[in-house]
């Protein structure tokens, strides 16, 4: 009996050619970063964070930056359980959280656009973007990948509550779900819930208007109140303020459509313009430019809403965007950012939605398709095909934090963020006369009590303690450090700067022991098991073999990789088994 093969089934088969073939080119991408290490920005500094829990209740509450992001967290309690030379498997990790993403977005676009052509090409669009890259070419980005499954899942249930006429109440929880889980994996996803409106808005106006969609949209305000309240339980900071210097809030608020401008032009034309890190000093953006870009947004604001009966798509592309990005857009001045690439997951999806729409919009606008329709038809889809060799470069770039910060220099001349990680960067190569010529320029350019000179100026005490070996220099470079570290982000790292200054250089143990003492206070960072190997090293001369057994046993959990803390260690349990003394 012969098979029956139906234009439902090819149809079927041809579309999973297509998302096969999306994941084959994304994992090509990515595989550029394979290899890569543990990145200097957040990586490490969560790594320790999460070594350093004292029980595992603790990963549903803040990251190790005081940020509430319980996935980022589990993330790397999972990614903690390999050494420092099997960062490849958390990277393949990533890639695959990255392929799974792909379909509920798949399923959200098929939402959209109602036909596979359409919804894979706009699948494609966004998850070929160079701007996802840093999904999984920074591994404190994966989460933002898990939140925009999520985001696209909370969405298609909302669709399915209300497009179909069984199982509401269940879609509509189900919605709410995943519009919490999107917000634990990051804050950005607060966007979702009026996301979800806007879904509305444009494509069925009548729920709007409906009775019956109004408690859905009220169930999703409580998720995301919820989530916001739980935020503020656990301390969960707005902004890190790493990225400003010496602007207010009142600036930062006026420049947010600068930011928003500067993040869709990026992902409009990503060539040349990626960068790892960014930053914004008064003077940056003149006058000029920052009313352009107000102007600009709300001008795009005023498209979405005017045309959004005749071109809807348009329109909700638009409108989705903007949404997206407001809540790093820093239009309430928190300081986030200013730029980052991972900022756009979210939003790309409208602009993905634009996308496809403006081509179909101009094939289908009657007649034939002339010369100059088609020829903006072909630039349009070119830009967007070269874009996937550029994401594979940016991918190799993101391997490499030299690479990576030198080429966001380039991008970013004025941009000082990538300058300070590429000063730390030089520093730890031994390229020192680079990291000297970084310093000099912050120093040249920041404001004399930036607090972001704070790196600058431990930097240089590093080169003065390790390679100059000159002590009043290096003290003199950590007293500015202190002195303009007005919130004390850095200090504990200071302080323990400072005790190797007094062991190393000066021989006194005893101011050494007390600067060590405050540098381990409080939470762990990325350099604390240093100062506590150091400190454990003193304490164990004197006898005190206990308290450096535990001193020891804990940064060797938080950094399993050092071989002087797990020397140590091994050494000083050796010695109080057999009964001897150090």
């Amino acid at each position: 009996m012969k098979t029956i093969v139906t234009d439902q089934s090819r149809d079927n088969r041809q579309t999973l050619l297509c998302e096969l073939l999306i994941l084959a080119a994304y994992i090509a991408i990515q595989s550029f970063a394979v290899s890569a290490p543990y990145f200097l920005m957040d990586d490490a500094q969560e790594l320790v964070h999460v070594r350093g829990m004292g029980s595992w209740l603790q990963l549903f509450g803040a990251d190790g930056f005081h940020l509430f992001r319980p996935v980022k967290n589990i993330l790397f309690a999972f990614f903690s359980l390999f050494p420092e030379d099997m960062t490849w498997v958390c990277r393949v990790t990533g890639i695959t959280i990255g392929c799974i993403s792909l379909f509920p977005v798949v399923s959200f676009f098929r939402r959209v656009f109602g036909d596979e052509r359409r919804t894979l090409l706009a699948a494609a669009t966004w998850m070929l973007a160079p701007t996802l890259v840093s999904s999984v070419a920074w591994l404190s980005c994966v989460n933002i990948q898990v939140m925009c499954a999520f985001g696209a899942l909370a969405i298609v249930f909302h669709d399915k509550a209300f497009g179909e006429d069984r199982s509401r109440c269940l879609y509509v929880a189900w919605a709410a779900v995943c519009i919490f889980l999107a917000c634990v994996s990051y804050e950005q996803a607060v966007a979702v819930g009026p996301i979800v409106i806007l879904f509305d808005f444009y494509l069925n106006p009548a729920r709007i208007r409906s009775k019956r969609t109004f408690p859905a949209y009220v169930v999703y305000a409580v998720v995301s109140i919820f989530y916001l309240i739980l935020r503020g339980m656990v301390g969960s900071v707005s902004a890190l303020n790493g990225s400003f210097d010496h602007v207010s809030r009142l600036d930062i608020a006026l420049a947010s459509a600068y930011f928003t401008c500067q993040h869709f032009f990026v992902w409009i034309w990503p060539f040349g313009n990626m960068s790892p890190a960014g930053s914004y000093s008064a003077g940056n953006v003149s006058l000029f430019v920052l009313v352009g870009c107000w102007l600009t947004v709300l001008a795009l604001v005023s498209f979405s809403l005017v045309m959004r009966r005749r071109i809807p798509l348009v329109a909700m592309g638009i409108a989705i965007s903007l949404m997206g990005f407001l809540p790093v857009s820093n239009v309430l001045g928190f300081g986030n950012g200013p730029y980052g690439d991972y900022y756009m997951g979210l939003p790309s999806m409208g602009l993905s939605i634009m996308f496809v729409a403006i081509v179909e919009l101009i094939c289908a606008s009657g007649g034939r398709l002339g010369l100059v329709r088609f020829t903006f038809v072909v630039l349009l889809l070119a830009s967007r095909i070269f874009a996937i060799p550029e994401a594979a470069r940016w991918a190799w770039l993101w391997a490499d934090g030299a690479r990576s910060f030198a080429s966001g220099i380039e991008a970013f001349p004025s941009a000082f963020s990538n300058r300070q990680f590429y000063a730390r960067v030089c520093y730890e190569s031994g390229r020192i006369d680079d990291a000297i010529k970084c310093c000099e320029w912050l120093e040249s350019h920041l404001h004399p009590e930036s607090e972001q000179l704070t790196i600058v100026f431990q930097i240089k005490a590093l080169i003065a303690l390790n390679v100059a070996r000159d002590p009043k220099v290096a003290m003199s470079n950590l007293a500015a450090a202190l002195r303009v570290d007005k919130k004390g982000v850095s200090r504990r790292v200071t302080k323990y700067y400072r005790g190797c200054v007094f062991e190393d250089l000066l021989g006194d143990e005893k101011s050494a022991e007390s600067e060590y003492r405050e540098a381990i206070s409080g939470k762990w960072n990325a350099d604390t098991p240093a100062a506590a190997d150091r400190l454990a090293r003193l304490l164990a001369i004197r006898g005190e073999l206990d308290v450096a057994e535990t001193l020891w046993a804990k940064g060797a959990r938080c950094r399993p990789d050092d071989d002087s803390i797990r020397h140590n260690l091994l050494q000083l349990r050796r010695v109080k088994a057999e009964g001897k003394e150090l």
